[in-house]
């Protein structure tokens, strides 16, 4: 009876294996990345067009909007108020003030505080529910012109005003937990108009 002869691999057969791998991983990693940046972009185009969506909403129905950002659920949402709303450009530490504004009567009593803030429900469109971001894509900062410096968790929100006003902000998406690589839109208030910066600017105070 013959003996069966069990031949291993060579290290020169091993070698070209793992070279064959580190090649794969190569080209794959590269792949990877460049599909998560047209991703990144895509979003950020998406939010750009309800930006202005909202903006134009706003004007056409006399009503004010905001756009609520869920920083650490990387979710987003649209909501609409049927009261007269104003908003200074002071933080607050109350549930209604800071991050989501803080509420005047009018413009003569500026100091003055709403007792009660105006009411916000879900928009009647699509957005007016939680839209959820991509997998892998997050909501890295969020600064408007009532903040005095740019939050990266909890909720914040930009308001759009009837009489065609929004306000100033920068709203950052990145593709990585580090925010190394970033997209920011930047919204002009008097216009309405967003331009998406490659990184994330200085505020202006």
């Amino acid at each position: 009876m013959k003996k069966k002869c069990y031949r291993g691999f060579t290290v020169l057969e091993i070698l070209i294996g793992l070279l064959l791998v580190a090649l794969l991983l190569a080209i794959a990693i590269p792949t990877f990345r460049s599909l998560t940046r047209v991703q990144l972009k895509e979003t950020a185009n998406q939010m750009l067009g309800l930006i202005r969506d909202t903006y134009s909403k706003a004007t056409l129905s006399n009503k004010a909007h905001r756009i609520v950002f869920d920083m650490d659920a990387s979710q987003y949402w649209v909501e609409v108020s049927n009261d007269q709303v104003r908003i200074s450009e002071e933080d607050d530490d109350s549930e209604e003030g800071g991050r989501l504004g803080i509420f005047q009567n009018d413009d003569k009593d500026k100091d003055k505080k709403y007792a009660t803030p105006p009411a916000f429900t879900p928009d009647e469109g699509d957005f007016g529910t939680k839209q959820k971001l991509p997998k892998g894509i997050r909501f890295w900062g969020f600064w408007a012109d009532y903040m005095k410096e740019r939050t990266r968790s909890g909720e914040a929100a930009l308001y759009f005003f009837p009489d065609g006003y929004t306000q100033a902000a920068q709203i950052t998406l990145s593709d990585d937990e580090a925010g190394e690589h970033v997209l920011t839109l930047v919204v002009e208030p008097l216009t309405g108009e967003v331009v998406i910066e490659n990184s994330e600017p200085e505020i202006e105070k």
